[in-house]
């Protein structure tokens, strides 16, 4: 079934391969398809609309296809290719080099791993590569490291730019940038209210960035097969693990300490079980 272009403001979105742009209105998306930047087989989509379609299926977008050309005559013969060109075969096989990969590229097992023995400093870290990427593709002047500290405020609108890739690569997906996005708001503040070691649940915010990372992988998969998977552990993370560890230890124990405990310690004699009598000053004495 055919769609009709909408002939309102900015409401169009259009997709070539991972990369989405809009909005634009319906006659800056037909420009761009007649200037060639739009294949029939590129993925739009405007307000209103259930999920992305075809180009080709938007009745009127598409210039007009013009008539074959006449069949050469048999007596004519191509041009032999310049020496030292490659084939056409090698321009068809070939592969994004790493470099190429749209998303910072993570195994969601490390993921979880590091975030969890980082006290979440690695989760952060997540955060700032991924928008940095952004910044990188986009040419935007985003500031990555800002939108990595206050990440709750821009969870959200990272999930959702993960998801439209992935919708627009045609990836089966049951990933929800709203659900996920406001776990991760809650989890991340509700270990500031509870008590004791349960202070510790905020870390399980991660839990949902390995959807978003999973997903992110797979379109990284996609667009550029040979990119390193970076699922192995540098010096530099085991370092960061321990010394997380260790510190992780530390906070539990301290959190398990009874208050009584803490607040009679500093009474105590070394080496003696009882309690210091504290006398008054000699000049409040009767």
């Amino acid at each position: 079934m055919q769609e009709n272009q909408d002939s309102g403001a900015r409401v169009w979105w259009y997709a070539n391969g991972t990369q989405q742009h809009g909005p634009i209105s319906a006659h800056e998306l037909k420009r761009i398809a007649a200037e060639g930047g739009l294949q029939p087989d590129a993925l739009v989509w405007r307000e209103g609309m259930a999920e992305w379609i075809a180009a080709s299926s938007v009745r009127g977008l598409m210039p007009e296809t013009p008539p074959p050309a006449p069949a050469p005559d048999f007596t004519e013969v191509s041009p032999a290719p310049a020496p030292g060109a490659p084939p056409a075969w090698a321009a068809a096989s070939a592969r994004p080099v790493d470099n190429e990969a749209p998303w910072f590229a993570v195994s969601t097992r490390k993921l979880l791993v590091m975030s969890i023995f980082t006290f979440s400093f690695y989760s952060l870290y997540w955060f700032y590569k991924q928008w940095w990427r952004v910044k990188q593709r986009e040419g935007s002047d985003i500031l990555p490291f800002w939108r990595a500290v206050f990440a709750i405020f821009f969870a959200h609108s990272l999930f959702k730019r993960i998801r439209a890739e992935a919708d627009a690569a045609r990836l089966p997906h049951s990933f929800e940038a709203g659900t996920m996005a406001v776990a991760f708001i809650v989890l991340s503040l509700v270990g500031n209210f509870l008590p004791g070691p349960l202070t510790l649940v905020a870390m399980l915010s991660v839990l949902t960035l390995t959807p978003a990372q999973e997903l992110a992988n797979r379109i990284n998969a996609q667009v550029a097969p040979d990119h390193p998977r970076n699922d192995r552990y540098s010096s530099l993370n085991i370092t960061g693990m321990v010394l997380g560890g260790l510190m992780l230890v530390m906070a539990f124990l301290g959190s398990m300490l009874p208050e009584e405990a803490a607040e009679e310690a500093p009474r105590r004699k070394p080496g003696s079980s009882a309690p210091v009598a504290l006398s008054a000053p000699d000049s409040l004495q009767a």
